[in-house]
């Protein structure tokens, strides 16, 4: 069974595993003894060739494939990211405002949010999904409001998902 941070697919019986898509093609190359991959490898489809890709594409949707999305997630920044994921799902259509965020990610200073932030969309990310399609923070005239986006429950469940992973390790 592949540990986390390993990509395995299958291909004429055979199991190849690698940290990367393209490390697992360069491999299945190499096992065709200077072949074209295409001998060994099915004719891949234009979704399936964005996965091979060393910048796939932005499309929004779900993928554990990739760069970051293999890192391991930290504990510690997987709950914080959480609670401000649920903060702000839990603000509804209304949404939260910065001194919600601030008391949920124990910060004295709004902008402690924008720097916290960054490891928030980190996180995002390692679960392949875009934080503009999770949560929305837009300037008005109060200040910022944090609203839910249309992969916040998603979102969510993803890193549960890969908090209890690592927490069983």
């Amino acid at each position: 069974m592949p540990h986390m941070g390993t990509f395995t697919i299958k291909v004429n019986g055979y199991e190849v595993s690698a940290s990367t898509p393209a490390d697992a093609a360069e491999l299945l190359r190499e096992l065709s003894k200077g072949g074209k991959a295409s001998d060994i490898l099915p004719p891949m489809n234009a979704a399936q060739k964005d996965l091979f890709q060393k910048n796939p594409r932005k499309t929004g949707t779900t993928s554990i494939i990739g760069g970051d999305e293999l890192e391991p997630m930290k504990p510690e920044q997987a709950s914080m990211t959480l609670e401000f994921l649920k903060a702000i799902r839990d603000g509804g259509a209304t949404g939260v405002t910065a001194p919600v965020l601030m008391k949920v990610l124990g910060v004295t200073a709004p902008k402690a949010i924008g720097s916290k932030s960054a490891t928030i969309n980190k996180i995002i990310k390692q679960v392949g999904l875009a934080d503009s399609r999770v949560y929305t923070n837009p300037k008005t005239a109060n200040g910022r409001i944090w609203r839910p986006a249309r992969r916040m429950n998603e979102a969510i469940q993803l890193i549960e998902k890969r908090l209890d992973a690592a927490l069983m390790h």
